[in-house]
């Protein structure tokens, strides 16, 4: 009896070990893949593209209130100098909402950029630097796209 329950041990061992070798290797081949994969320097999407979500969203954009039914994401790659971008676009709603967002946040209005044709962008730092937020809004077509730029 005794032989037997050392057998069954060491069976069971080494099929643990053949399962946890077969998962490391699909681990391993899933990162190969993905290292593979072209980085899009641009890319629109929804929130139901769930690895689009997942992969390129800021988490303070993914937390952003959601001001409108019908809004979308962009992530743009960092190239050229310019540093990497993560948007969420709305085609209506109450743009105070964001702003109060971004106050809990931390960040404060530090510039008021370009106005014109009824369109208006507010710069929003963090005191002691780092990332910064960009809120784009036309009053024309109730857009407004709130923007994380990376530091």
């Amino acid at each position: 009896m005794m032989g037997l329950t050392f057998h069954f041990l060491v069976a069971v061992s080494v099929s643990l070990r053949k399962i946890i070798f077969i998962l490391f290797g699909i681990i391993v081949i899933q990162f190969i893949i993905l290292a593979l994969l072209p980085w899009p320097d641009h890319i629109d999407y929804h929130e139901s593209d769930r690895c689009n979500y997942y992969f390129y969203t800021d988490k303070n954009i993914k937390n952003a209130p959601r001001i409108f039914d019908s809004y979308y994401f962009s992530y743009d790659a960092p190239k050229d100098g310019l540093k990497e971008r993560s948007s969420i676009i709305f085609l209506g709603g109450d743009i105070k909402l964001i702003k109060i967002y971004l106050e809990k946040l931390g960040y404060y209005v530090s510039d008021l950029g370009v106005v014109e044709n009824n369109e208006r962008e507010e710069y929003w730092f963090r005191t002691g630097g780092g990332d910064m937020f960009t809120l784009w809004y036309n009053s024309d077509d109730s857009t407004v796209i709130l923007t994380k730029v990376s530091s």
